[in-house]
């Protein structure tokens, strides 16, 4: 059964003969996230090499290593002593960007009383407030807010459910059919010729692929919001449903963004179990899996037809970048995969948000090379990027994952581009780049994030077409 946050930390009887249950969640308590400074490529190889000698040792790398950028680290306690000492006799220099993880997720994402909810839903309609991180069921209510009250421009599309029979639902938002509707709307400039054939493109947006990025649904929404609603009581932006039509799906992996709520922030795979692996009992008996129980879920952005289970993807069920038993063992990558082959032509824009590193990755072929028509995808990322800084300086690098980081496959992005035909394929890792918070993004920078990126997405539609 879907939670709101109003539910979250559950205050415990304080009956003698009750004592308090201990907490379902994971305590991060004593982690530190060091960044490491790689200078050169000797340096980014010994990274490299601790990355496999650490597998399932509780490290937790939440950037790649890499000669491009700086490379974050998050260390168990028991752990830190032999990391620091690792990284200082390989003279690789590095700052503890976060002393202890546990009073950071503590602090970000302020909490939303029950009277405070009732008096926003009376007010608004629906509990979202872009300040904080909502639940899975906030999130779904306000799809359904959005559906009653602008009937004629938000349609509800069902695309199937997650291993854990959660719905996951997109949000197609254009302008009616109908000429007449659609003029009453504010309509201006109809075509007076226009081919019989000719199709509106469209934009796909998702978030929450990976359960721990919880900036990307909060972003997704809001995006809703402006579409839909218009910020700051504008109404909806008419002008660009002329242009484009948008599929939106807010949360990818609903199973693990709730798990990363209830028990573990920073779950990232779904939450699926395979019961008929044949190989249980070898993959059991691997030093880093002795002592788990059972390993569950997938790597939602390893887990695409396209390269699979090649590069910076595992065959350890156990490992955060699990790319599953096989390409689209997952109903959540099925589904959406099945939709976008569905609607090939029509789609012409694909965007996964993801976090973090504020990267704008291009998709690459087979041989890890840009694309013949790299020119113009490299050309309209660089200028979505303009865009997004224009509004308040936020950098982006573009480039494919093996020229900005190392290279990946089974990605979403690259499916996107070579299976399903969408011309403007990109995987976008939001915010922060060289902040303090890494996954955990404080939700007062959620609105700047998602208005910052809607601009990026403004004006990639803008020139969809010439003219």
């Amino acid at each position: 059964m879907l939670h709101s946050e109003e539910n979250d930390d559950s205050l415990p009887s304080q009956s003698v003969k009750n004592p308090p249950k201990k907490s379902l969640k994971k305590n991060y308590k004593g982690f530190q996230l060091l960044r490491a400074y790689p200078d050169v490529q000797w340096k980014v190889q010994e990274l490299l090499d601790l990355q496999e000698e650490g597998q399932g040792s509780g490290l937790m790398w939440w950037t790649s290593p890499s000669l491009n950028s700086s490379t974050d680290l998050l260390v168990p306690p028991d752990l830190l002593q032999d990391v620091r000492a690792h990284l200082k006799s390989n003279k690789i220099e590095f700052d503890v960007i976060l002393y202890d993880l546990q009073k950071a997720i503590s602090y970000e994402n302020p909490k939303l009383s029950k009277k405070q909810r009732i008096e926003l839903e009376q007010l608004r309609g629906h509990p979202m407030t872009w300040r904080r991180y909502h639940r899975y069921a906030d999130i779904l209510r306000y799809l359904e807010y959005l559906q009653h009250s602008n009937s004629e421009i938000v349609e509800l599309v069902p695309l199937g459910r997650s291993s854990e029979g959660l719905p996951l639902v997109a949000v197609k938002v254009s302008l009616p059919s109908n000429e007449t509707q659609a003029k009453e709307l504010g309509g201006k400039s109809q075509k007076r010729w226009r081919l019989k054939s000719y199709m509106k493109p469209a934009v796909w947006l998702d978030g929450g692929a990976h359960a721990r990025e919880w900036v990307a649904p909060a972003v997704a929404t809001w995006m809703l919001h402006a579409l839909v609603e218009g910020e700051k009581g504008l109404g909806p932006d008419y002008e660009l449903l002329k242009m484009a039509d948008f599929y939106i799906l807010p949360v990818l992996n609903p199973d693990g963004y709730e798990h990363s709520h209830t028990h573990d922030r920073l779950w990232m795979k779904t939450r699926s179990r395979f019961t008929d692996r044949s190989d249980d009992y070898y993959v059991g008996w691997f030093p880093w899996n002795w002592g788990s129980t059972e390993c569950v879920g997938v790597d939602t952005d390893r887990n695409w037809d396209y390269r699979w289970g090649e590069m910076d993807s595992s065959n350890d069920p156990c490992a955060d970048n699990y790319a599953g038993p096989h390409p689209f063992s997952e109903p959540e990558t099925r589904a959406v995969s099945e939709f976008l082959a569905e609607h090939r032509g029509q789609i012409k824009v694909y965007l996964s948000f993801h976090a973090y590193s504020q990267t704008w990755l291009t998709p690459s072929t087979e041989a890890l090379a840009s694309y013949g028509d790299d020119g113009i995808m490299l050309e309209m990322g660089k200028l979505a990027t303009a865009a997004l800084a224009d509004m308040y300086g936020s950098k982006y690098k573009v480039g494919t994952a093996a020229e900005l980081r190392q290279p990946a496959s089974g990605m979403s992005h690259d499916w996107a581009k070579s299976r399903a035909g969408i011309k403007f394929s990109y995987h976008v890792d939001l915010r922060d780049s060289i902040g303090r918070h890494g996954f955990l993004l404080p939700g007062s920078q959620i609105v700047p994030t998602a208005r910052e990126t809607w601009q990026a997405v403004k004006a990639i539609v803008d020139n969809l077409t010439p003219g």
